[in-house]
């Protein structure tokens, strides 16, 4: 999975990507909110931390181009997780599933 961060132009996104590395960085930004929204945020706080560990995160800007290279790179690494990982995964269930489903219908006859 790829997060884009775009208009990186305007505003730059290391703010984020700070909170997405560092869970007490990102607590210590909602400390003086204490509204449900941040008071629950908060508490995911660790559970996004491991979340956010495994997406690949890239800033771009249509305006400038800047990280488009990123971009392409991130895309292309995510294709070939998926086609090395996933695509193998979903083979076995459709091999699975066809299966089952012929001797399920075998059984009914």
């Amino acid at each position: 999975m790829v997060v884009v961060f775009n208009k990186t132009d305007v505003i730059q996104h290391q703010f984020a990507l700070e909170w997405m590395e560092d869970f007490e960085v990102f607590r210590a930004a909602l400390e003086s909110d204490n509204s449900y929204p941040s008071t629950l945020t908060r508490s995911l706080s660790l559970a996004l931390e491991e979340f956010y560990k495994n997406l690949r995160v890239v800033g771009v800007s249509a305006v400038s181009g800047f990280g488009m290279v990123a971009f392409y790179k991130a895309i292309q690494a995510s294709a070939d997780e998926y086609m090395e990982t996933y695509k193998y995964f979903q083979t076995l269930f459709v091999v699975f599933f066809t299966h089952t489903h012929t001797y399920s219908n075998l059984h009914f006859r």
